[in-house]
């Protein structure tokens, strides 16, 4: 590993004296250090465009909650570079490595100590001031109501059967990866992260019967039956829908390569962020 590119959190001192700290330590084991040009700087670090960074990078390190590691990963679309996190963030389901274990990335990354897991991406399908766009997403895509309207109204397709019809304030599509952001909040449920398949949430249903559906990862198409309505792809605002237009969600022939730590698995880690073990004495 000769290169290795640093995504920082903005505006967060935490964030740079921690990647400083991993920076020069990886300098001083002959490794180039690079650093994404959108974001603070990072001593002699070579600054460059993030997505150049992806591409000339042989690992990618992210510094930040998992909102900074769900930007640094649109950027990295289309890139087979692996990225590992630091989570500064409160809970961190992307980010790896805690900042109690940061004195030992450097020697794991080095030694090739992480384990590549990969995770898909989907693409959102709109129309964006009258031409159609494809946007990538890792965690969830989320169309919502406009604030005028009472509910939003929509109909549903996954692959070529129909689904279901209704109003609600939102549909949440969720990864498997992001299963545990937005879908959890609203009450649907946690999926394992390999999984192959797509979880639909709604948001504040006006039908109650309608509940968090598990469905294969086939292309889902919404149509909106009212006048407007919102769109976001991992919680960025990415456009709006008008009456009688489609969102469609598609499997990405891309994946995202994360590197992972093979002491702990998606249960470790539940526990820890989700605090599911009892204090010791009451279990």
């Amino acid at each position: 590993m000769k290169t290795v590119g640093f995504i920082l959190k903005r505006d967060t001192e935490n964030a740079i004296k921690t990647a400083t700290s991993v920076a020069d330590a990886l300098v001083a084991r002959g490794v180039t250090v690079l650093v994404a040009a959108d974001g603070p700087k990072l001593g002699a670090a070579t600054a460059l465009p993030p997505v150049e960074l992806a591409h000339k990078s042989d690992a990618v390190i992210v510094v930040g909650g998992d909102g900074t590691f769900l930007a640094a990963a649109r950027h990295l679309y289309g890139s087979d570079t692996p990225v590992i996190g630091i989570n500064l963030g409160r809970v961190g389901f992307l980010t790896e490595v805690e900042l109690n274990n940061v004195d030992n990335l450097v020697e794991r990354l080095l030694s090739g100590a992480y384990k590549l897991e990969e995770r898909p991406y989907f693409t959102a399908t709109f129309n964006l001031n009258g031409q159609e766009v494809t946007e990538p997403f890792l965690n969830d895509a989320v169309i919502q109501r406009d604030t005028q309207d009472k509910m939003m109204g929509y109909a549903v397709d996954v692959g070529p059967r129909y689904m279901t019809s209704g109003k609600a304030d939102g549909l949440i599509i969720a990864t498997p990866t992001g299963s545990t952001a937005y879908n959890l909040s609203t009450g649907g449920p946690i999926v394992y992260p390999t999984l192959a398949s797509l979880v639909l949430a709604p948001i504040a249903p006006h039908k109650l019967s309608f509940r968090p559906v598990v469905i294969p990862p086939e292309e889902v198409t919404i149509t909106l039956k009212t006048p407007q309505a919102h769109i976001s792809l991992d919680g960025r605002s990415a456009g709006t829908l008008s009456a009688g237009e489609k969102l469609t969600i598609r499997l990405a022939g891309h994946s995202l390569k994360l590197l992972h730590d093979p002491r702990r698995n998606f249960f470790d880690l539940l526990r820890l962020k989700l605090g599911w073990d009892l204090p010791t004495g009451l279990q």
